[in-house]
């Protein structure tokens, strides 16, 4: 059903609100963690890659990377190879398609994609600890309905939690998604 006027409105004031609250997260104060990524010196259609692994948590066929990332098999393959050449992927034959190549973060990918998301979080919860706590209760309390409801109107991908340390030295460095890690104590 389509939305009525006064629906419609509220949703463009919804939009211009919520888009200015993105930005500010996704750019205020984010730099850190882009250098994370800036520091390997690696091609925007790379990170693409390794957002879209970490965020599937499983190995994946090149041709479906290429799908998810709208790239031809070729070029997803060429960031592939450059990402595996850096040791950050971890390429192998598919044991039911021997045609079929499998890829996957490897230890250092897992380990950069882990430090990339503690330097995330940390410039967003910088940025959440200006607002004073009773701001911050009301904004938990508002953002958890809405996020509910929307969980099964659009596949979106999993929110990126640390659950170990990124300077771990084993391959124990994970990127999980779970909804409990995003509860805010009472």
């Amino acid at each position: 059903m389509p939305p009525t006027a006064p629906q419609a409105g509220l949703a463009c004031d919804l939009f211009v609100l919520l888009e200015s609250l993105g930005r500010r997260l996704a750019c205020g104060g984010s730099t850190a963690a882009l250098d994370v990524l800036v520091d390997r010196d690696l091609s925007f259609s790379q990170v693409r890659c390794l957002l879209s692994l970490a965020m599937d948590d499983h190995e994946l066929p090149i041709h479906k990377l290429a799908e998810q990332l709208r790239l031809s098999v070729a070029a997803a393959g060429r960031n592939v190879d450059h990402l595996v050449r850096e040791g950050l992927l971890e390429r192998e034959e598919d044991a039911a398609d021997r045609r079929t190549k499998l890829v996957s973060l490897s230890a250092d990918g897992r380990k950069l994609m882990a430090e990339f998301a503690f330097a995330r979080q940390d410039s967003v919860v910088a940025l959440l600890d200006r607002l004073d706590e009773a701001d911050l209760r009301r904004l938990h309390a508002a953002l958890g309905p809405v996020l509910t409801g929307l969980d099964g109107l659009s596949p979106e991908p999993a929110d990126l939690v640390i659950t170990t340390d990124p300077t771990a030295t084993t391959d124990s460095t994970a990127i999980t998604a779970t909804d409990t890690d995003l509860e805010v104590p009472a």
